[in-house]
């Protein structure tokens, strides 16, 4: 196979057993692309290895919907009451911090967008636009490297 040949979803098509004992497919992304794949390291696309990880953090998820409430409602408190405190103090210095921090979160955007872009492409690019929207996520987006991305982005969200 050559290195800009693509590969068919059926040779692509993996097996999630731990989640559910029946198994569950998946799509590995990364093998559809032989010049995508040699970009991925091992744990990326180590299934067994990395799902029940990521599964605690959708367990997680699941169980505490309030969560995201409460975090609204101390944002909400400390962008009202934050700067009456701080009136009159002298001030952080945090730009080492800050630089740091933008670093770290300008890596991680690119490591998203490197990994989920292509897919998006591919998908929007082999399938109707009904199939993009209605589609079924969990077999493009849920499992594999795909997911470990999607999921860190989402839980990006809540620091």
């Amino acid at each position: 196979m050559g290195l800009f040949e693509v590969r068919t979803i059926e040779e692509c098509t993996r097996l999630d057993t731990i989640t559910d004992p029946r198994g569950i497919n998946y799509l590995e992304f990364s093998c559809m692309y032989p010049i995508l794949e040699s970009t991925y390291m091992k744990w990326e696309t180590d299934m067994p290895r990395m799902w029940p990880r990521l599964l605690k953090n959708y367990t997680f998820m699941l169980n505490n919907p309030i969560t995201p409430f409460v975090a609204i409602a101390i944002y909400g408190l400390l962008c009202t009451y934050g700067p009456r405190y701080f009136n009159g103090r002298k001030a952080w210095d945090l730009r080492n911090s800050l630089a740091a921090w933008n670093f770290f979160l300008s890596t991680f955007s690119f490591m998203g967008a490197m990994r989920l872009v292509p897919q998006v492409l591919h998908l929007l690019t082999n399938y109707p636009i009904r199939e993009n929207i209605c589609g079924d996520v969990g077999f493009f987006y849920s499992r594999g490297s795909s997911g470990f991305y999607m999921q860190m982005f989402i839980l990006s969200k809540f620091p």
